[in-house]
């Protein structure tokens, strides 16, 4: 029932709005009939006052007035007596047409208030969805955040060599790479060398050969980790 991209508050003051016309209107409606309805009890009042009115005044004063005059009276009492017995069955008519649109106009009360209140909890659903992925998503930066300051952490000790502990530079202490992924400075992968040999130098941390067979020996030669040096 609602355009999307309309708040939820929105929503739920739309209906309440309509709600309350539509309550207004059953009110003037129901003051309608009940007038109607004692505008009927008063003709049909006012039918029967008359009828035993003339019938009255025709018995009192039969002995006095012709027969002529009597039937006259009585055709004129017909008549009138016709005349509001049609008013009454118009009025009538009129009463059921406003109680069938009364009918109409509860139905479709009805039917919104149902509506209103499927769209009440449609709006309740989604508010404690929003809420609930608000709070996942504030949980989830929290722990992004921590895993961003153990990284910059972790970075902060990657950019000292793991075997003297100096500060990676751009002279002495160059990062270099070897084939088993950990990094070391220029200076510290020369001493490796030199003590162990060229083809028998490893990695002081999982003995992976400093230089693979068939790759270059000279050390220049190794890929520079200048990223930790950042």
């Amino acid at each position: 029932m609602s355009s999307s991209g309309s708040p939820p508050s929105t929503l739920v003051s739309t209906f309440e709005e309509a709600i309350a016309k539509l309550t207004s209107l059953f009110g003037m409606m129901r003051m309608m009939e009940a007038e109607i309805k004692d505008q009927r009890n008063n003709l049909q009042a006012l039918k029967n006052s008359q009828r035993l009115s003339v019938r009255g005044s025709i018995q009192s004063n039969m002995s006095s007035r012709t027969d002529g005059i009597l039937q006259r009276r009585l055709d004129e009492t017909e008549r009138k007596l016709a005349k509001t017995s049609a008013e009454l069955k118009a009025k009538d008519e009129k009463l059921k047409k406003e109680t069938a649109s009364l009918e109409a106009s509860r139905e479709a009360h009805r039917l919104l208030q149902e509506e209103s209140n499927k769209s009440k909890v449609s709006v309740m659903r989604l508010t404690f969805k929003l809420n609930r992925i608000t709070h996942e998503s504030v949980k989830e930066q929290a722990v992004l955040k921590k895993k961003l300051l153990d990284c910059e952490t972790r970075l902060a000790t990657y950019s000292e060599c793991l075997v003297c502990y100096q500060k990676f530079d751009e002279n002495t202490r160059i990062p270099r790479v070897m084939d088993c992924g950990h990094t070391l400075c220029d200076f510290c992968i020369n001493q490796i060398v030199k003590m162990a040999g060229c083809y028998s130098a490893t990695c002081p941390f999982d003995r992976v050969r400093i230089f693979g067979f068939g790759k270059s020996r000279r050390l220049e030669d190794r890929p520079c980790n200048r990223f930790i040096m950042k």
